[in-house]
């Protein structure tokens, strides 16, 4: 008995010994990945070349109002102060086959001369350009011109004030001088508008459309026989220098040459007027002409409706424009030729 109770026991032993709990596995806790939430990318589009506009022609004055000065041309009276600063010079022939110049800028400050007395035949160039007219004396010939009512007037005698003034350096009647700015405020005391509502006057730009024409780089011509004038094309600078004898013309102010954008040889009829001594010129009406610039030359048309209007300069009918720089007006008699 005691035998079977220590078999029993020891198979009891051996099943303790080979059975053993199976340890619990869990499955390792993971954590649930999202894609984090992010903002579209913005659409950008397309890289282009910034659009540049084309360059466009602009009226010669905007900023104010232009002088329009009477400028003495005899020998005595150069150099002139103020030239390579204007928009427009015009040439006209005076008694004696002498010339005088119509000086028209913008310009603000700055001393101009030598001034001399009012003519007839420029006064129809000073009303087109609204300018205030400079000039020593001959009032009565602007008072009773077809356009005395519409020039702003501004005579020595009467309204420039202490603007006018004689130098030393040169001899009466050639020293007669002005300070630009003293001649706007004298205008300006007298009640004159300085700026224009908008622009006008004739167009220009640095490299306008004009056509080929034909090659001049120089030009001739002579009033008297004695005053000799030559134009010379400066390619370098694009522009064309004036000579009368031989001997450069050139601004009192910086002695530089005086340099020339385009130039206009406008042949017009004279006539003496009543006087005998003063002439008279044929600007109303419509003609030929001849622009004169970057080393060619191109025919033109010119035309006035009447006294006081632009003269219009036209080409197949459209409106020249003009290169940037000084315009230079050359009006001829008949008995005078640019060669």
């Amino acid at each position: 008995m005691r035998k079977w109770l220590l078999i029993v026991l020891a198979i009891l032993l051996l099943a303790a010994c080979n059975t053993q709990e199976e340890p619990e596995t869990t499955e390792p806790e993971t954590e649930e990945v999202t894609e984090a939430e992010t903002e579209p990318a913005p659409e950008t589009e397309p890289e282009t070349e910034p659009v540049t506009e084309a360059a466009k022609p602009e009226p010669m004055f905007s900023a104010r109002y232009p002088i329009a000065v009477m400028i003495d041309n005899h020998p005595q009276a150069r150099p002139q102060s103020g030239l390579q600063n204007a928009d427009i010079i015009y040439e006209l022939q005076v008694e004696g086959r002498l010339t005088r110049l119509l000086v028209v800028t913008d310009e603000e400050t700055g001393e101009i001369g030598p001034i001399r007395s009012a003519r007839p035949a420029f006064l129809n160039f000073v009303a087109e350009n609204e300018a205030f007219y400079l000039h020593v004396g001959n009032f009565e010939y602007v008072q009773v011109a077809p356009v005395g009512d519409v020039i702003k007037d501004m005579d020595q005698f009467f309204h420039g004030g202490n603007a006018y003034y004689r130098v030393d350096r040169k001899v009466q009647p050639h020293n007669m001088y002005a300070d630009i700015a003293q001649l706007h405020a004298a205008a300006d005391s007298e009640g004159y508008t300085l700026k224009p509502e908008e622009a006008y006057g004739y167009l220009r730009m640095a490299d306008p459309d004009l056509p080929e024409g034909e090659p001049a780089e120089t030009m001739a011509l002579t009033y008297d026989s004695y005053l000799y004038q030559r134009y010379e094309y400066d390619a370098a600078k694009n522009g064309y220098v004036k000579f009368i004898n031989d001997e450069p013309v050139v601004d009192e102010r910086t002695g530089d040459p005086l340099l020339i954008a385009a130039y206009i040889s406008l042949p017009l009829e004279h006539w003496l007027m009543e006087n005998g001594e003063h002439w008279a010129i044929g600007d109303v009406g419509e003609g030929d002409a001849t622009l004169y610039t970057a080393g060619r030359k191109i025919s033109i048309r010119w035309n006035r409706a009447d006294h006081g209007e632009p003269m219009e300069f036209t080409i197949d009918g459209e409106p020249v424009v003009f290169p940037e720089g000084l315009l230079y007006v050359q009006v001829t008699p008949p008995w005078v030729e640019v060669e």
